[in-house]
């Protein structure tokens, strides 16, 4: 053998561990189990730190194994057909054995070795294939950044969304996610909370985080130019919805930087219903996770709630949607104002739209949150009418009064909550 063959042939026995490796390398995540993440975390340590890495980014790992296996194949073909057609005479057979041998070389590598390699190994080969591919990611970086990036573009050119970019991950990565958020030495409070959020987002309706059509500010579509400008400067909206002689029919929404942009065209003198865009309707029993992927897909804000008889119960951005997962953001439909403050250890002053489940959670209380969503509605309901300031209202020995109301709502609350005995304090 000349030392050409020689290089050949080492160059192919190279190319197939190296396409063997990663491939069982890209199976162990891929089969990685919630039990094996559990063990990982419970341990802590840079292990743990490891695999919490790869759920925030698994497409980073499982591409770089996926790009090398590839190349390293393509190699290991090519060496093939190098080595073995000249063996044969005729240029058919040299094609087909080589060929054969190629295909053999590509189920093996890619398929039986790395599956049975993969079946029975335990969450430290999971650690070792996680840490190897990160080193492989930074030092290919230039060869597979392009890769991951032309995968990109044709995907999304045949009308695809690219993993990790579908605005949700998977309930095996949320669960998985889960466990690691359950762990104290792996990360920060602020990052479990918005861990568990995400997890609780796919049982979450819109009705639950809209903004209600009586917090609406609404535009008439024939409204003139000075009343549009005082309204968006008084409310410190940049979209408006538009509607014709009642609010139950909204005709589309106004983005306040198209008005302008008519203004800096010279035009003076503009009708609302030929810059308002077309609105988007979403039902108030929608899923939040599939909305969340709808507005994304089509680059819009705002939604409209209709209820079941198809009058408008409300509106929500992307922004209510955002601060199911990170919490608050100060933003255009926000309360500016403080919605929950503690006077002391018994008494409380909030808002009276907080939601039930949230002053439940505070307070260690028991309010009928799934039948009422908002302290205002609870105290409506008690009282069999509109609240008026200075109503006092006792339920399951917790003392609300009205401090503040307009003719159509509660607006402020004070919530007294009983003492809590020794005996309680104890236990």
């Amino acid at each position: 053998m000349d030392a050409s063959s020689f290089l050949k042939l080492f160059g192919l026995v190279l190319s197939s561990i190296a396409s063997a490796v990663f491939s069982s390398m890209e199976m162990l995540l891929n089969r990685l189990r919630r039990e094996e993440v559990k063990e990982i975390v419970d341990k802590g340590g840079s292990d743990a730190d490891r695999v919490t890495d790869y759920l925030r980014n698994p497409r980073k790992y499982l591409g770089t194994a996926f790009i090398i296996k590839g190349c390293c194949l393509v190699v290991s073909t090519i060496l093939c057909f190098m080595l073995f057609r000249p063996i044969v005479a005729s240029p058919l057979y040299g094609n087909l054995i080589s060929f054969a041998i190629a295909s053999s070389l590509i189920v093996l590598l890619s398929e039986i070795i790395p599956y049975n390699y993969s079946k029975n190994r335990g969450g430290g080969s999971v650690v070792h294939a996680i840490s190897t591919l990160k080193y492989a990611y930074i030092l290919l970086y230039p060869l597979i950044k392009p890769f991951l990036w032309g995968g990109d573009i044709l995907i999304r050119a045949f009308g695809g969304t690219p993993d990790g970019e579908n605005g949700m991950i998977s309930k095996e990565d949320l669960e998985a996610l889960q466990m690691v958020a359950d762990s104290d030495e792996v990360l920060e409070e602020e990052e479990r909370e918005m861990i568990h959020r995400i997890w609780e987002l796919p049982d979450t309706i819109v009705r639950e985080i809209m903004v209600p059509r009586t917090e609406m500010v609404c535009l008439n579509v024939e409204s003139d130019i000075q009343k549009v400008l005082d309204v968006a400067v008084e409310s410190g909206h940049s979209r408006i919805p538009v509607y014709e002689e009642t609010v139950d029919n909204i005709i589309g929404v106004l983005y306040v930087k198209d008005l302008l942009r008519c203004w800096r065209d010279g035009i003076s003198q503009v009708n609302l219903a030929d810059v308002i865009r077309e609105p988007f309707f979403v039902p108030e029993v929608k899923n939040v996770k599939d909305l969340f992927r709808e507005l994304r897909l089509s680059r819009r804000h705002i939604a409209i709630v209709v209820d079941e008889y198809g009058g408008t119960a409300g509106l929500v951005t992307m922004e209510d949607i955002l601060e199911e997962i990170v919490g608050d953001i100060q933003d255009e439909y926000d309360i500016e104002e403080q919605s929950f403050q503690k006077l002391d250890e018994n008494t409380y002053i909030a808002d009276a739209r907080i939601d039930l489940h949230e002053v439940n959670e505070k307070l260690g209380i028991e309010m009928p949150a799934d039948e009422i969503e908002s302290i205002g509605g609870l105290l409506a309901e008690l009282l069999g009418r509109v609240p008026d300031p200075g109503d006092e209202v006792e339920y399951g020995g917790v003392k609300f009064t009205v401090m503040e109301a307009d003719e159509r709502r509660a607006i402020k609350v004070r919530i007294e909550v009983p003492e809590k005995s020794d005996d309680e304090g104890d236990n």
